[in-house]
């Protein structure tokens, strides 16, 4: 593979379309963009499932956290109570951002701890002496519809990408 060009503004040109190029094949915003509407319904399906679409099924609810969900006039599951997180996942601005290192879940108002609720908490002793914590109910991750999606994205996306590549270089006159 070889491409010869020769003088300077020609040099000057061609290396601000590789740096443009460059920018374009390494850049899978837009795929990710794609990708939010299954991982926002895949969290759904999590935290309905009760875990059982990504891991196994939660702990049960302690004795305490059903007595006081009744007497909210709740019987929901774990992670339901006022249906705050499932609105704020489905909302467009629920997830702020998907991308190469995770999700940031916008936090609902009533609930400021989001990802404690996914990794739980060590027990231990509140300032009245009784005992805290919780044990993690993992809701944050990829079930398998939504990682197959986000597999066929990614895929038809970088195909894409390899496109363009192969474009720029035949610009260039290299085959």
């Amino acid at each position: 593979m070889s491409a010869e060009i020769t003088g300077t503004e020609n040099i000057k040109e061609a290396a601000k379309r590789m740096r443009k190029v460059s920018r374009e094949i390494l850049d899978f915003k837009p795929a990710f963009r794609q990708m939010l509407p299954f991982m926002q319904e895949g969290l759904e399906d999590n935290i309905k499932s009760q875990g059982s679409t990504i891991a196994e099924n939660w702990p049960p609810l302690s004795k305490k956290t059903l007595e006081r969900k009744s007497r909210q006039g709740s019987n929901k599951a774990a992670l339901i109570l006022s249906g705050e997180l499932l609105r704020t996942i489905k909302s467009q601005k629920g997830i702020r951002y998907l991308d190469k290192k995770g999700v940031c879940i916008a936090p609902p108002t009533e609930m400021k701890y989001p990802y404690m609720l996914n990794y739980g908490a060590a027990p231990y002793k509140g300032r009245r002496g009784q005992n805290l914590g919780y044990p993690a109910r993992p809701w944050i991750g990829w079930n398998k519809r939504a990682l197959a999606a986000a597999d066929r994205i990614i895929e038809t996306y970088s195909a894409g990408q390899m496109k363009k590549v192969e474009n720029f270089m035949h610009g260039l006159g290299v085959e």
